[in-house]
C-alpha cells in the first residue's frame, strides 16, 4: 500500500523542519519573496523558509526573524543542526524573487531582487551550496519540496513546471 502524501503549507516568515518522507513543503505565490529549501541528503532532513524581505531591521522589529533573508536562513540553518543535519552536506534550492511592479531595476522598491541578493549572500556567507535556482522575471510561481528525496518542483501558471 503507497504511503500518502501529506503537504505542509508555508507561509509569509513561516518555516518548517522534518524528516518525514511522506510530508511535501509548499510556498504558494511566491512574487517577490523567495523560497528557500535545505536539504541534508544523510539523514534525509529537510527544511524551507519563506523569506519576505531581505534584512531585518537594526533596531529589531515585531516581526519574527524568520520574515528576513539574514537572520532567516541563519535561525533554519540553526534548527536543521540541531536536528542532526551536518551543514557541509546540506543542498539549497531558491525559488521566486520577481519583479512583480513596473520599476527600474535600480530601484530599492525591487524587493524581489533584493531577496535573491541577500538570500544568496547569507547562503553563501553560511558556508551553504546553492544546487538549483529558479528566480527573477515578473510572475509568481510555487515552489513543491519533496522530503524523501529533496527534489523541489517549481509550477508557474502558464509557463509550466520546473524540477530543481
Amino acid at each position: 500500500m503507497a504511503s500518502e502524501e501529506t503537504r505542509l503549507t508555508i507561509g509569509l516568515g513561516e518555516f518548517a523542519v522534518s524528516r518525514d518522507p511522506s510530508l511535501t513543503m509548499v510556498a504558494y505565490g511566491l512574487g517577490s519573496c523567495v523560497g528557500v529549501a535545505l536539504y541534508d541528503p544523510v539523514v534525509g532532513l529537510g527544511g524551507m523558509i519563506h523569506v519576505v524581505l531581505p534584512a531585518a531591521p537594526v533596531e529589531g522589529s515585531a516581526r519574527s526573524p524568520t520574515h528576513f533573508a539574514d537572520t532567516g536562513i541563519a535561525y533554519l540553518l540553526q534548527e536543521m543542526e540541531r536536528r542532526g543535519a551536518k551543514r557541509s552536506r546540506i543542498q539549497a534550492k531558491i525559488a521566486g524573487g520577481a519583479r512583480m511592479f513596473d520599476v527600474n531595476h535600480a530601484s530599492v522598491l525591487d524587493i524581489g531582487n533584493r531577496n535573491v541578493l541577500a538570500v544568496k549572500e547569507t547562503l553563501g556567507g553560511l558556508g551553504l551550496t546553492l544546487v538549483g535556482a529558479d528566480v527573477g522575471g515578473n510572475y509568481g510561481r510555487t515552489m513543491h519540496f519533496f522530503l524523501k528525496d529533496g527534489q523541489v518542483l517549481i509550477t508557474t501558471y502558464g509557463r509550466g513546471q520546473k524540477i530543481l
